[in-house]
């Protein structure tokens, strides 16, 4: 009886989709990192970042908080990979609630010309902005304390 419940819970684990989000709002992904501190993540849609193609385009503007199935959530970071291979991002506005932003999340943004990384950022991962060969205008802010490595490759041309 054991041995069938196992393999039923087994069966049931294999076959459950996991996605990198949890819900989306206006047409943003968002991870929760913490039911405690009701704090998200923005990521992709995908269970993988390299299943998704271009959800994001135009200019996106990223909310300070969200709310969904009646929790408001502090929006506090752009996660790895979030907007990676988006070729149709334009622009990109940051709330002031964001302090990092991950590991390649715009890397491969062919068509964003501008970001504003505002205060209250501290960190931007490696590879952030990679590839985005485009990029005319960034702001950042004096808050930062670490840049990763190739972050900021494009201005290295």
């Amino acid at each position: 009886k054991k041995l069938k419940f196992l393999f039923t819970a087994l069966f049931l684990l294999c076959n459950t989709i996991v996605f990198a989000h949890d819900f989306e709002v206006g047409g943003i992904y968002y991870k929760v990192i913490s039911l405690t501190d009701k704090t998200v993540v923005v990521t992709y849609a995908g269970d993988y970042y390299y299943h998704h193609s271009n959800e994001y385009g135009g200019n996106v503007t990223i909310p300070s908080s969200v709310t969904y199935d009646g929790i408001t959530y502090s929006v506090t970071s752009i996660g790895e990979y979030a907007f990676s291979g988006c070729t149709n991002l334009a622009s990109v506005e940051l709330s002031n609630s964001i302090t990092d932003i991950g590991e390649s999340a715009f890397e491969g943004c062919a068509a964003l010309t501008r970001i504003n990384i505002i205060d209250g950022v501290k960190s931007i991962g490696n590879s952030a902005f990679a590839g985005c060969n485009k990029l005319e205008e960034i702001y950042i802010s004096n808050t930062i304390e670490s840049i990763g490595d190739m972050a900021l490759q494009i201005f290295l041309k």
